[in-house]
Protein backbone atom coordinates (compact mmCIF):
# COMPACT_ATOMS: atom_id res chain seq x y z
CA UNK A 1 0.00 0.00 0.00
CA UNK A 2 1.84 3.11 -1.20
CA UNK A 3 -0.80 5.27 0.41
CA UNK A 4 -3.71 4.59 2.75
CA UNK A 5 -6.66 5.59 0.57
CA UNK A 6 -9.88 6.77 2.14
CA UNK A 7 -12.54 4.62 0.60
CA UNK A 8 -15.56 2.32 1.15
CA UNK A 9 -17.67 5.27 2.18
CA UNK A 10 -20.62 3.50 3.74
CA UNK A 11 -18.34 1.38 5.91
CA UNK A 12 -16.36 4.41 7.03
CA UNK A 13 -19.53 6.35 7.88
CA UNK A 14 -20.65 3.40 9.98
CA UNK A 15 -17.38 3.33 11.89
CA UNK A 16 -17.31 7.07 12.48
CA UNK A 17 -20.89 7.10 13.72
CA UNK A 18 -20.54 4.27 16.24
CA UNK A 19 -19.15 4.37 19.73
CA UNK A 20 -16.69 1.51 19.70
CA UNK A 21 -17.46 0.60 23.28
CA UNK A 22 -20.93 -0.50 22.19
CA UNK A 23 -21.53 -4.25 21.74
CA UNK A 24 -23.24 -3.64 18.38
CA UNK A 25 -19.87 -3.76 16.69
CA UNK A 26 -19.33 -7.38 17.60
CA UNK A 27 -22.38 -8.39 15.58
CA UNK A 28 -22.10 -5.72 12.89
CA UNK A 29 -19.04 -6.92 11.00
CA UNK A 30 -19.54 -9.29 8.08
CA UNK A 31 -17.83 -12.62 8.92
CA UNK A 32 -16.30 -12.57 5.42
CA UNK A 33 -14.74 -9.13 6.00
CA UNK A 34 -11.22 -10.31 6.93
CA UNK A 35 -10.72 -12.03 3.57
CA UNK A 36 -12.82 -9.67 1.47
CA UNK A 37 -11.42 -7.24 -1.06
CA UNK A 38 -10.76 -3.96 0.70
CA UNK A 39 -12.18 -5.00 4.06
CA UNK A 40 -8.94 -5.06 6.08
CA UNK A 41 -7.77 -1.90 4.32
CA UNK A 42 -10.99 -0.12 5.31
CA UNK A 43 -10.59 -1.19 8.93
CA UNK A 44 -6.99 0.07 8.94
CA UNK A 45 -8.05 3.30 7.28
CA UNK A 46 -10.57 3.86 10.08
CA UNK A 47 -7.81 3.35 12.64
CA UNK A 48 -5.61 5.97 10.99
CA UNK A 49 -8.52 8.37 10.46
CA UNK A 50 -9.07 8.56 14.20
CA UNK A 51 -5.85 10.57 14.38
CA UNK A 52 -7.67 13.38 12.58
CA UNK A 53 -8.79 16.00 15.11
CA UNK A 54 -7.41 13.84 17.93
CA UNK A 55 -3.91 15.07 17.07
CA UNK A 56 -4.56 17.89 14.61
CA UNK A 57 -6.66 20.53 16.35
CA UNK A 58 -6.58 22.76 19.41
CA UNK A 59 -9.25 20.97 21.45
CA UNK A 60 -8.08 17.40 22.17
CA UNK A 61 -4.58 16.03 22.81
CA UNK A 62 -2.72 19.19 21.74
CA UNK A 63 -4.00 21.56 24.48
CA UNK A 64 -3.38 18.94 27.17
CA UNK A 65 0.26 18.80 26.05
CA UNK A 66 0.65 22.52 25.32
CA UNK A 67 -1.71 24.75 27.29
CA UNK A 68 -0.72 23.00 30.51
CA UNK A 69 2.79 24.45 30.09
CA UNK A 70 4.71 27.71 29.84
CA UNK A 71 4.64 27.49 26.04
CA UNK A 72 0.96 28.15 25.29
CA UNK A 73 -1.73 30.28 26.89
CA UNK A 74 -5.31 30.97 25.83
CA UNK A 75 -6.34 34.11 27.72
CA UNK A 76 -9.90 35.21 28.20
CA UNK A 77 -10.22 38.36 26.07
CA UNK A 78 -13.24 40.18 27.44
CA UNK A 79 -15.92 37.58 26.83
CA UNK A 80 -13.96 35.91 24.01
CA UNK A 81 -12.38 32.54 24.72
CA UNK A 82 -13.96 32.16 28.12
CA UNK A 83 -15.04 28.59 27.33
CA UNK A 84 -16.60 28.18 30.77
CA UNK A 85 -13.10 28.40 32.18
CA UNK A 86 -11.70 25.36 30.38
CA UNK A 87 -8.61 27.16 29.05
CA UNK A 88 -7.86 28.80 32.40
CA UNK A 89 -8.19 25.44 34.16
CA UNK A 90 -5.74 23.69 31.84
CA UNK A 91 -3.19 26.50 32.04
CA UNK A 92 -3.54 26.92 35.81
CA UNK A 93 -3.59 23.18 36.58
CA UNK A 94 -6.99 23.42 38.26
CA UNK A 95 -8.80 20.90 36.03
CA UNK A 96 -11.23 18.30 37.36
CA UNK A 97 -12.58 14.94 36.18
CA UNK A 98 -15.42 16.82 34.49
CA UNK A 99 -13.18 18.93 32.21
CA UNK A 100 -14.55 18.85 28.67
CA UNK A 101 -11.20 18.70 26.86
CA UNK A 102 -9.86 15.94 29.09
CA UNK A 103 -13.04 13.97 28.47
CA UNK A 104 -12.90 14.52 24.72
CA UNK A 105 -9.25 13.48 24.43
CA UNK A 106 -9.89 10.35 26.53
CA UNK A 107 -12.83 9.36 24.35
CA UNK A 108 -11.03 9.94 21.06
CA UNK A 109 -7.84 8.14 22.08
CA UNK A 110 -9.75 5.17 23.45
CA UNK A 111 -11.87 5.07 20.30
CA UNK A 112 -8.67 5.02 18.25
CA UNK A 113 -7.37 2.22 20.46
CA UNK A 114 -10.62 0.29 20.04
CA UNK A 115 -10.45 0.68 16.26
CA UNK A 116 -6.87 -0.62 16.23
CA UNK A 117 -7.77 -3.61 18.39
CA UNK A 118 -10.85 -4.35 16.29
CA UNK A 119 -8.75 -4.18 13.12
CA UNK A 120 -6.17 -6.49 14.68
CA UNK A 121 -8.89 -8.90 15.80
CA UNK A 122 -10.56 -9.08 12.39
CA UNK A 123 -7.37 -9.26 10.31
CA UNK A 124 -6.05 -12.07 12.52
CA UNK A 125 -8.80 -14.17 10.92
CA UNK A 126 -7.50 -13.54 7.41
CA UNK A 127 -5.61 -16.29 5.61
CA UNK A 128 -4.21 -13.94 2.96
CA UNK A 129 -0.43 -13.34 3.24
CA UNK A 130 -0.75 -9.70 2.13
CA UNK A 131 -2.76 -8.95 5.24
CA UNK A 132 0.21 -9.60 7.54
CA UNK A 133 1.33 -6.02 6.98
CA UNK A 134 -2.09 -4.64 7.90
CA UNK A 135 -2.08 -6.79 11.03
CA UNK A 136 1.30 -5.33 12.00
CA UNK A 137 0.10 -1.79 11.33
CA UNK A 138 -2.95 -2.38 13.53
CA UNK A 139 -0.73 -3.68 16.32
CA UNK A 140 1.67 -0.75 16.03
CA UNK A 141 -1.17 1.77 16.02
CA UNK A 142 -2.66 0.02 19.04
CA UNK A 143 0.63 0.56 20.85
CA UNK A 144 0.77 4.18 19.68
CA UNK A 145 -2.69 4.98 21.09
CA UNK A 146 -1.83 3.13 24.31
CA UNK A 147 1.39 5.11 24.62
CA UNK A 148 -0.47 8.41 24.35
CA UNK A 149 -3.07 7.33 26.92
CA UNK A 150 -0.29 6.21 29.28
CA UNK A 151 1.46 9.56 28.83
CA UNK A 152 -1.65 11.55 29.75
CA UNK A 153 -3.40 9.34 32.33
CA UNK A 154 -0.83 6.89 33.67
CA UNK A 155 -2.96 3.80 32.97
CA UNK A 156 -4.56 2.17 29.94
CA UNK A 157 -7.88 0.32 29.43
CA UNK A 158 -6.93 -2.69 27.29
CA UNK A 159 -8.49 -5.61 25.46
CA UNK A 160 -6.76 -8.55 23.79
CA UNK A 161 -7.56 -8.85 20.11
CA UNK A 162 -8.00 -12.60 20.17
CA UNK A 163 -11.57 -13.46 21.14
CA UNK A 164 -12.46 -9.77 21.21
CA UNK A 165 -15.88 -8.97 22.62
CA UNK A 166 -16.68 -5.34 23.34
CA UNK A 167 -19.40 -6.43 25.76
CA UNK A 168 -16.62 -7.41 28.14
CA UNK A 169 -15.07 -4.62 30.17
CA UNK A 170 -11.44 -3.84 29.35
CA UNK A 171 -8.74 -4.74 31.82
CA UNK A 172 -6.88 -1.79 33.30
CA UNK A 173 -3.13 -1.80 32.78
CA UNK A 174 -1.34 0.24 35.42
CA UNK A 175 1.81 2.15 34.53
CA UNK A 176 4.57 -0.48 34.51
CA UNK A 177 2.34 -3.18 33.06
CA UNK A 178 1.14 -0.79 30.36
CA UNK A 179 4.71 0.23 29.53
CA UNK A 180 5.77 -3.39 29.10
CA UNK A 181 2.70 -4.21 26.99
CA UNK A 182 3.37 -1.25 24.69
CA UNK A 183 6.99 -2.31 24.17
CA UNK A 184 5.92 -5.91 23.56
CA UNK A 185 3.26 -4.83 21.06
CA UNK A 186 5.65 -2.60 19.11
CA UNK A 187 8.22 -5.41 18.98
CA UNK A 188 5.60 -7.93 17.83
CA UNK A 189 4.55 -5.62 15.01
CA UNK A 190 8.03 -4.63 13.87
CA UNK A 191 9.00 -7.56 11.56
CA UNK A 192 5.94 -7.21 9.31
CA UNK A 193 5.70 -3.43 9.19
CA UNK A 194 6.49 -1.63 5.94
CA UNK A 195 9.64 0.42 5.57
CA UNK A 196 9.46 4.16 5.11
CA UNK A 197 10.91 3.78 1.62
CA UNK A 198 7.81 1.84 0.56
CA UNK A 199 4.94 3.91 1.98
CA UNK A 200 4.05 7.51 2.77
CA UNK A 201 4.81 8.90 6.22
CA UNK A 202 1.19 8.79 7.29
CA UNK A 203 1.43 5.00 7.56
CA UNK A 204 3.22 3.59 10.56
CA UNK A 205 6.53 1.96 9.64
CA UNK A 206 9.48 0.14 11.14
CA UNK A 207 11.28 3.46 11.34
CA UNK A 208 8.40 5.20 13.13
CA UNK A 209 8.28 2.39 15.68
CA UNK A 210 12.02 2.74 16.28
CA UNK A 211 11.41 6.40 17.06
CA UNK A 212 8.43 5.67 19.31
CA UNK A 213 10.43 3.08 21.25
CA UNK A 214 13.16 5.69 21.74
CA UNK A 215 10.53 8.09 23.13
CA UNK A 216 9.23 5.38 25.44
CA UNK A 217 12.60 4.58 26.94
CA UNK A 218 13.62 8.23 27.27
CA UNK A 219 10.43 8.81 29.28
CA UNK A 220 10.34 5.47 31.10
CA UNK A 221 10.71 6.99 34.56
CA UNK A 222 8.15 9.68 33.72
CA UNK A 223 5.63 6.99 32.78
CA UNK A 224 6.30 4.31 35.38
CA UNK A 225 7.26 6.32 38.49
CA UNK A 226 4.77 9.12 38.19
CA UNK A 227 5.08 10.73 41.60
CA UNK A 228 8.81 10.24 42.19
CA UNK A 229 11.87 12.17 41.11
CA UNK A 230 12.60 11.32 37.49
CA UNK A 231 15.65 9.09 37.08
CA UNK A 232 17.42 7.64 34.06
CA UNK A 233 18.70 4.08 33.89
CA UNK A 234 21.86 3.69 31.81
CA UNK A 235 20.43 0.67 30.00
CA UNK A 236 17.33 2.64 29.02
CA UNK A 237 19.47 5.50 27.71
CA UNK A 238 21.50 2.98 25.72
CA UNK A 239 18.27 1.80 24.10
CA UNK A 240 17.40 5.40 23.22
CA UNK A 241 20.79 5.81 21.58
CA UNK A 242 20.45 2.48 19.76
CA UNK A 243 16.97 3.17 18.36
CA UNK A 244 17.79 6.72 17.32
CA UNK A 245 21.11 5.72 15.77
CA UNK A 246 19.34 3.09 13.67
CA UNK A 247 17.00 5.79 12.37
CA UNK A 248 19.73 8.34 11.75
CA UNK A 249 22.09 5.92 10.03
CA UNK A 250 19.69 3.68 8.13
CA UNK A 251 16.28 5.36 8.01
CA UNK A 252 16.69 7.20 4.73
CA UNK A 253 15.51 10.50 6.25
CA UNK A 254 17.09 13.94 5.89
CA UNK A 255 16.86 17.17 7.86
CA UNK A 256 15.14 20.04 6.04
CA UNK A 257 17.91 22.53 5.23
CA UNK A 258 16.14 25.14 3.12
CA UNK A 259 12.94 26.24 4.84
CA UNK A 260 12.13 25.06 8.36
CA UNK A 261 8.53 26.26 8.11
CA UNK A 262 7.90 24.18 4.98
CA UNK A 263 7.65 21.20 7.33
CA UNK A 264 4.40 22.71 8.63
CA UNK A 265 3.02 24.07 5.37
CA UNK A 266 0.74 22.93 2.60
CA UNK A 267 2.30 20.48 0.16
CA UNK A 268 4.54 18.95 2.83
CA UNK A 269 3.89 15.38 1.61
CA UNK A 270 7.39 15.01 0.22
CA UNK A 271 9.36 16.21 3.24
CA UNK A 272 12.13 13.70 3.97
CA UNK A 273 12.43 14.86 7.57
CA UNK A 274 8.94 13.71 8.61
CA UNK A 275 8.99 10.13 9.88
CA UNK A 276 5.35 9.82 10.93
CA UNK A 277 2.44 12.21 10.57
CA UNK A 278 -1.27 12.69 10.02
CA UNK A 279 -2.56 13.04 6.48
CA UNK A 280 -5.02 15.92 6.04
CA UNK A 281 -7.05 16.83 2.97
CA UNK A 282 -10.07 18.81 1.86
CA UNK A 283 -11.96 15.72 0.65
CA UNK A 284 -14.91 15.08 2.99
CA UNK A 285 -13.35 17.75 5.26
CA UNK A 286 -10.73 15.27 6.45
CA UNK A 287 -8.37 17.95 7.65
CA UNK A 288 -8.25 20.60 10.37
CA UNK A 289 -6.93 24.15 9.99
CA UNK A 290 -7.35 24.91 13.68
CA UNK A 291 -3.73 24.91 14.83
CA UNK A 292 -3.37 28.00 12.63
CA UNK A 293 -6.82 29.48 13.20
CA UNK A 294 -6.48 29.22 16.96
CA UNK A 295 -3.69 31.78 17.24
CA UNK A 296 -4.22 34.06 14.24
CA UNK A 297 -5.59 37.54 14.94
CA UNK A 298 -9.26 38.06 14.15
CA UNK A 299 -8.54 40.87 11.69
CA UNK A 300 -5.74 38.93 10.01
CA UNK A 301 -7.16 37.89 6.66
CA UNK A 302 -5.60 35.24 4.43
CA UNK A 303 -8.25 35.48 1.75
CA UNK A 304 -11.58 37.23 1.46
CA UNK A 305 -13.22 34.29 3.24
CA UNK A 306 -10.52 33.25 5.72
CA UNK A 307 -9.45 35.00 8.89
CA UNK A 308 -8.22 33.97 12.32
CA UNK A 309 -9.95 33.25 15.62
CA UNK A 310 -7.67 35.29 17.91
CA UNK A 311 -7.30 32.74 20.68
CA UNK A 312 -3.99 31.32 21.85
CA UNK A 313 -0.58 32.91 22.28
CA UNK A 314 2.75 32.05 23.77
CA UNK A 315 3.75 33.24 27.22
CA UNK A 316 6.24 35.94 28.05
CA UNK A 317 8.30 33.28 29.85
CA UNK A 318 8.70 31.12 26.75
CA UNK A 319 9.12 34.07 24.41
CA UNK A 320 12.00 35.32 26.55
CA UNK A 321 13.91 32.05 26.12
CA UNK A 322 14.53 33.29 22.57
CA UNK A 323 16.38 36.41 23.73
CA UNK A 324 19.46 36.70 21.53
CA UNK A 325 18.14 34.10 19.10
CA UNK A 326 15.89 36.36 17.05
CA UNK A 327 18.01 35.66 13.95
CA UNK A 328 17.43 31.91 14.25
CA UNK A 329 15.48 30.91 11.10
CA UNK A 330 13.06 28.96 13.31
CA UNK A 331 12.04 32.12 15.14
CA UNK A 332 10.59 34.06 12.23
CA UNK A 333 10.16 33.86 8.48
CA UNK A 334 9.32 37.03 6.58
CA UNK A 335 7.05 36.53 3.59
CA UNK A 336 6.21 40.24 3.32
CA UNK A 337 7.60 43.29 5.09
CA UNK A 338 5.71 44.72 8.04
CA UNK A 339 5.37 48.18 6.58
CA UNK A 340 2.83 50.15 4.56
CA UNK A 341 2.95 49.38 0.86
CA UNK A 342 1.49 46.97 -1.69
CA UNK A 343 2.36 43.57 -3.15
CA UNK A 344 1.01 41.30 -5.91
CA UNK A 345 -1.76 39.09 -4.57
CA UNK A 346 0.09 35.87 -5.38
CA UNK A 347 2.95 36.98 -3.10
CA UNK A 348 0.74 37.53 -0.06
CA UNK A 349 1.38 34.79 2.48
CA UNK A 350 1.35 35.29 6.24
CA UNK A 351 4.70 35.63 7.93
CA UNK A 352 5.58 32.62 10.07
CA UNK A 353 6.95 31.97 13.51
CA UNK A 354 6.62 34.45 16.38
CA UNK A 355 4.55 37.56 15.74
CA UNK A 356 5.19 40.51 18.03
CA UNK A 357 4.59 44.25 17.79
CA UNK A 358 2.42 46.15 15.31
CA UNK A 359 0.84 43.76 12.82
CA UNK A 360 0.41 44.47 9.13
CA UNK A 361 -1.72 42.87 6.46
CA UNK A 362 -4.40 43.34 3.87
CA UNK A 363 -7.34 45.70 4.54
CA UNK A 364 -10.90 45.07 3.43
CA UNK A 365 -12.90 47.72 1.58
CA UNK A 366 -15.98 49.39 3.04
CA UNK A 367 -18.54 46.85 1.80
CA UNK A 368 -16.23 43.91 2.63
CA UNK A 369 -16.46 42.65 -0.95
CA UNK A 370 -12.72 42.73 -1.58
CA UNK A 371 -9.39 43.94 -0.24
CA UNK A 372 -8.12 47.44 -0.87
CA UNK A 373 -5.88 47.56 -3.95
CA UNK A 374 -3.61 50.12 -5.56
CA UNK A 375 -3.78 51.35 -9.15
CA UNK A 376 -1.93 48.21 -10.34
CA UNK A 377 -4.43 45.93 -8.64
CA UNK A 378 -1.89 44.92 -6.00
CA UNK A 379 -2.99 44.28 -2.42
CA UNK A 380 -2.46 47.24 -0.12
CA UNK A 381 -0.55 46.33 3.06
CA UNK A 382 -1.19 48.53 6.08
CA UNK A 383 -1.32 48.51 9.85
CA UNK A 384 -3.98 46.20 11.28
CA UNK A 385 -6.45 47.02 14.02
CA UNK A 386 -8.21 44.81 16.55
CA UNK A 387 -11.58 43.31 15.75
CA UNK A 388 -13.51 44.53 18.80
CA UNK A 389 -12.28 48.07 19.38
CA UNK A 390 -10.43 49.06 16.19
CA UNK A 391 -7.33 49.94 18.18
CA UNK A 392 -3.89 49.12 16.72
CA UNK A 393 -3.16 45.37 16.67
CA UNK A 394 0.06 45.36 18.64
CA UNK A 395 0.95 41.90 19.95
CA UNK A 396 2.75 42.21 23.27
CA UNK A 397 4.92 39.67 25.12
CA UNK A 398 3.03 40.54 28.30
CA UNK A 399 -0.18 38.54 28.61
CA UNK A 400 -2.51 37.64 31.48
CA UNK A 401 -4.73 34.60 31.74
CA UNK A 402 -7.92 36.56 32.52
CA UNK A 403 -9.50 39.88 31.50
CA UNK A 404 -7.02 40.42 28.71
CA UNK A 405 -7.08 42.69 25.67
CA UNK A 406 -7.58 41.55 22.11
CA UNK A 407 -3.91 41.97 21.17
CA UNK A 408 -2.10 40.65 24.25
CA UNK A 409 0.32 37.80 23.71
CA UNK A 410 2.88 36.97 21.04
CA UNK A 411 1.26 34.77 18.39
CA UNK A 412 2.88 31.66 16.96
CA UNK A 413 2.20 31.09 13.26
CA UNK A 414 4.09 27.81 12.99
CA UNK A 415 1.48 25.90 10.99
CA UNK A 416 0.50 27.48 7.70
CA UNK A 417 -2.96 29.07 7.57
CA UNK A 418 -4.50 27.08 4.73
CA UNK A 419 -7.06 29.02 2.70
CA UNK A 420 -7.65 26.38 0.05
CA UNK A 421 -10.96 25.07 1.40
CA UNK A 422 -14.31 26.84 1.47
CA UNK A 423 -14.63 26.07 5.18
CA UNK A 424 -12.14 28.11 7.20
CA UNK A 425 -11.69 25.31 9.73
CA UNK A 426 -10.66 22.76 7.07
CA UNK A 427 -7.02 22.48 6.01
CA UNK A 428 -4.66 20.23 4.11
CA UNK A 429 -1.45 20.74 6.11
CA UNK A 430 -0.21 17.31 7.17
CA UNK A 431 0.65 17.33 10.88
CA UNK A 432 4.01 15.83 11.85
CA UNK A 433 3.97 13.42 14.79
CA UNK A 434 7.67 12.59 14.55
CA UNK A 435 10.54 14.29 12.71
CA UNK A 436 14.20 13.44 12.28
CA UNK A 437 15.16 16.53 14.29
CA UNK A 438 13.45 15.03 17.35
CA UNK A 439 15.45 11.83 16.81
CA UNK A 440 18.72 13.80 16.92
CA UNK A 441 17.56 15.66 20.02
CA UNK A 442 16.58 12.44 21.82
CA UNK A 443 19.97 10.93 21.07
CA UNK A 444 21.68 14.13 22.20
CA UNK A 445 19.77 14.11 25.48
CA UNK A 446 20.52 10.44 26.13
CA UNK A 447 24.22 11.07 25.45
CA UNK A 448 24.24 14.12 27.71
CA UNK A 449 22.56 12.24 30.56
CA UNK A 450 25.28 9.57 30.19
CA UNK A 451 28.02 12.19 30.42
CA UNK A 452 28.88 12.45 26.72
CA UNK A 453 28.59 16.21 26.29
CA UNK A 454 30.66 16.21 23.12
CA UNK A 455 28.37 13.69 21.46
CA UNK A 456 25.33 15.67 22.56
CA UNK A 457 26.73 18.92 21.14
CA UNK A 458 27.53 17.20 17.84
CA UNK A 459 23.97 15.94 17.46
CA UNK A 460 22.42 19.28 18.33
CA UNK A 461 24.78 21.09 15.97
CA UNK A 462 23.72 18.79 13.16
CA UNK A 463 20.19 20.10 13.59
CA UNK A 464 21.29 23.72 14.04
CA UNK A 465 23.47 23.61 10.94
CA UNK A 466 20.60 22.28 8.85
CA UNK A 467 18.45 25.15 10.09
CA UNK A 468 21.10 27.77 9.40
CA UNK A 469 21.26 28.64 13.11
CA UNK A 470 24.31 29.36 15.25
CA UNK A 471 25.96 26.21 16.59
CA UNK A 472 27.04 25.44 20.17
CA UNK A 473 30.36 24.70 21.84
CA UNK A 474 28.91 23.19 25.03
CA UNK A 475 25.59 22.28 26.60
CA UNK A 476 24.05 21.34 29.95
CA UNK A 477 20.61 19.97 30.81
CA UNK A 478 19.03 23.42 30.96
CA UNK A 479 20.42 24.16 27.52
CA UNK A 480 19.15 20.79 26.30
CA UNK A 481 15.66 21.63 27.53
CA UNK A 482 15.79 24.98 25.76
CA UNK A 483 17.04 23.45 22.50
CA UNK A 484 14.04 21.14 22.45
CA UNK A 485 11.85 24.21 22.86
CA UNK A 486 13.55 26.05 20.00
CA UNK A 487 13.11 23.15 17.60
CA UNK A 488 9.86 21.47 18.68
CA UNK A 489 7.75 24.37 19.97
CA UNK A 490 4.01 24.19 19.33
CA UNK A 491 4.15 20.50 18.32
CA UNK A 492 2.84 18.92 21.51
CA UNK A 493 6.07 18.00 23.32
CA UNK A 494 6.24 20.63 26.06
CA UNK A 495 4.29 18.91 28.86
CA UNK A 496 6.24 15.66 28.66
CA UNK A 497 9.50 17.60 28.36
CA UNK A 498 8.73 19.62 31.49
CA UNK A 499 7.91 16.39 33.32
CA UNK A 500 11.14 14.73 32.23
CA UNK A 501 13.30 17.75 33.10
CA UNK A 502 11.68 18.16 36.53
CA UNK A 503 9.96 21.45 35.72
CA UNK A 504 6.27 20.56 35.68
CA UNK A 505 5.59 21.68 39.25
CA UNK A 506 7.34 25.02 38.81
CA UNK A 507 5.07 28.03 39.18
CA UNK A 508 4.99 31.05 36.91
CA UNK A 509 2.61 33.87 36.05
CA UNK A 510 -1.03 32.74 36.44
CA UNK A 511 0.09 29.14 37.08
CA UNK A 512 0.33 28.89 40.85
CA UNK A 513 -0.44 25.21 41.46
CA UNK A 514 2.52 22.97 42.33
CA UNK A 515 1.15 19.46 42.78
CA UNK A 516 2.75 16.18 41.72
CA UNK A 517 -0.71 14.68 41.27
CA UNK A 518 -1.13 16.96 38.24
CA UNK A 519 1.52 14.96 36.40
CA UNK A 520 -1.37 12.88 35.11
CA UNK A 521 -4.87 13.94 34.21
CA UNK A 522 -7.95 12.66 36.02
CA UNK A 523 -9.90 9.79 34.52
CA UNK A 524 -13.07 11.45 33.17
CA UNK A 525 -16.03 10.93 35.46
CA UNK A 526 -18.20 9.36 32.75
CA UNK A 527 -15.49 6.74 32.15
CA UNK A 528 -15.42 5.93 35.88
CA UNK A 529 -19.19 5.62 35.88
CA UNK A 530 -19.08 3.21 32.94
CA UNK A 531 -16.35 0.94 34.31
CA UNK A 532 -16.10 0.37 38.03
CA UNK A 533 -12.71 -1.30 37.52
CA UNK A 534 -11.23 2.09 36.67
CA UNK A 535 -9.75 3.75 39.73
CA UNK A 536 -9.36 7.51 39.79
CA UNK A 537 -5.81 8.86 39.83
CA UNK A 538 -4.50 10.22 43.17
CA UNK A 539 -5.43 13.78 44.07
CA UNK A 540 -8.73 13.83 42.19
Amino acid sequence: MKKITLFIASFMIFLSACNLTEPILDEALNPDLPNSDGGPEALMSATYNMMLNTFTDHENVWPLQQVSTDETICPTRGTDWDGNGQWREIYGHTWTAFHVTIGSAWEKLNTGLARAIMTESEVMKSDKPQHKQILAEAQAMKAFYMMTILDLWGKVPYREAEGLDFRDKPIILEAEEAFDKIVETFETAMPNLPSSSDVEYYQITKEAVNGLLARLYLNKSVYTKRYETVTFDAQDLDKVISYTSELINNGGFALENEDYFSLFSRHNDDKKEIIFGVKQEYLNELGSNKLALFVTGRNVWVSNAHRGWNGGATTEEFYNTWNGKENDPRFHKENFKYETGSIPEEQYHLNRGFMVGQQYGVIRNEDNSDFLRDEKGWLIIDKLTNFRNNEPMIFTPEVNLSNETQAAGVRVYKFEFDNGASNTAVGSVNIPIMRLAEIYLMRAEAKLRKGDQGGAVADINTVLSARGASTLTSIDLEGMFNERGFELYWEGFRRTDRLRFGKFEETYKDKLVSDVNRRVYPIPQNALDANKDLIQNPGY
